[in-house]
């Protein structure tokens, strides 16, 4: 019997366009209704993966920022493996280059990153 299942979001239970499939959600919601925990995981952030979770249907276990943050059930708290820090100074270094350039970069939604 399958224990357990990791799926990507971006790809795999969604179409190019980013839509979600239904037929995958509903997929999911039987595998978890018969006690498999489903794992979902996506370079997204930690709150769209929390709300994925809740609107899919899993039991909040979810891997995000491409590995960087992830979180056991919805009463686990986010443990953060990467170290921001470390792409700050590599972001630093590109805006720097791009600058340039005239060309300026921003961090997307770098309030809702943790890793």
């Amino acid at each position: 019997m399958l224990k357990a299942l990791l799926t990507d979001i971006d790809g795999t239970i969604t179409t190019p366009d980013r839509r979600i499939c239904t037929g995958s959600v509903e997929l999911i919601r039987s595998l978890v209704d018969s006690g498999v925990e489903v794992v979902l995981a996506s370079g997204n952030t930690s709150c769209v993966m929390d709300a994925l979770c809740k609107m899919i249907g899993t039991k909040g276990t979810f891997i995000a920022e491409n590995g960087g943050v992830y979180r056991i059930g919805f009463t686990g708290q986010p443990v953060v493996s990467g170290d921001q820090s470390v792409v700050r100074n590599a972001l630093a270094i590109v805006q720097d280059h791009f600058s340039k350039k005239g060309v300026t970069l921003d961090l997307f939604s770098p309030t809702y990153r943790f890793a």
